[in-house]
C-alpha cells in the first residue's frame, strides 16, 4: 500500500495490496523530490495553459466567469498504474510568471510557491466529494473495470483572508483510494 503522507506513517488494517490511502487531512505535501520518493513514477502532465474560468472554476476562485485563469492538468500515476487525474486552477494574474505556468513540476511545491508569490501562508482548505460512476473516457484513462466508481475531491485553498488561491479538481479511482479524515471532536 502507498500512503502520500510525509509525516510518520499509519498503515490502516484490512487494505489490499495497491490500494491507496490518501490522507485529506495532510496539508503540506512537500516538494517534488519528496514526493517522487513515494513512487517510481507520480505524475503526467498533460498540459499547463491559461483558459476562461468556467462558471464552475470561476465560483470555485471567486473571479468572474470569463476571467483567465491557468490549468494545470494532470494524470497521476504509481508504479506507472493511473489512480487520479488532477487538474488544478489559479487566478492567472496571481500564477502567470511563476514556476506553476511552466510547463514543468514545481521543484519547489506548488503551495510553497503560492505562499510566496501571495504573500502569506495559506491558512485552510475545504473540500468537497462527490461520488458517481465515471464516464467512458475517464474509465479508458483511468483503466477502470467496469462497474468501478469514482470519486471527485475538489480541494479549495484559501488563505487567512478567505481569499481562494487553488481549486484542485481531483477524479479518483474508486477502486484504488481509501479517504481517512480526522475530524476533532472540540
Amino acid at each position: 500500500m502507498i500512503e502520500l503522507e510525509l509525516e510518520p506513517q499509519q498503515r490502516l488494517p484490512g487494505l489490499a495490496v495497491g490500494e491507496f490511502c490518501l490522507n485529506l487531512n495532510f496539508l503540506r505535501l512537500g516538494s517534488w523530490q519528496e514526493w517522487r520518493l513515494v513512487a517510481a513514477e507520480l505524475d503526467e502532465l498533460l498540459a499547463v495553459q491559461p483558459e476562461p474560468a468556467t462558471a464552475e472554476v470561476a465560483k470555485w476562485l471567486g473571479v468572474p466567469e470569463g476571467a483567465a485563469v491557468l490549468a494545470r492538468r494532470r494524470l497521476m500515476l504509481v508504479d506507472e498504474e493511473p489512480y487520479q487525474l488532477g487538474d488544478s486552477y489559479y487566478p492567472h494574474d496571481l500564477v502567470a510568471d511563476t514556476p506553476i505556468a511552466v510547463a514543468e513540476p514545481v521543484e519547489e511545491g506548488v503551495l510553497a510557491v503560492l505562499e510566496r508569490v501571495h504573500g502569506q501562508p495559506i491558512s485552510y482548505f475545504i473540500d468537497e466529494l462527490s461520488f458517481r460512476m465515471p464516464t467512458p473516457d475517464e474509465a479508458s484513462i483511468l483503466r477502470l473495470d467496469p462497474g468501478v466508481s469514482v470519486v471527485r475531491v475538489v480541494r479549495i485553498a484559501y488563505d487567512r483572508d478567505d481569499k481562494p488561491l487553488e481549486a484542485f479538481d481531483q477524479l479518483l479511482a474508486g477502486d484504488k483510494h481509501v479517504l481517512v479524515y480526522e475530524v476533532s471532536a472540540e
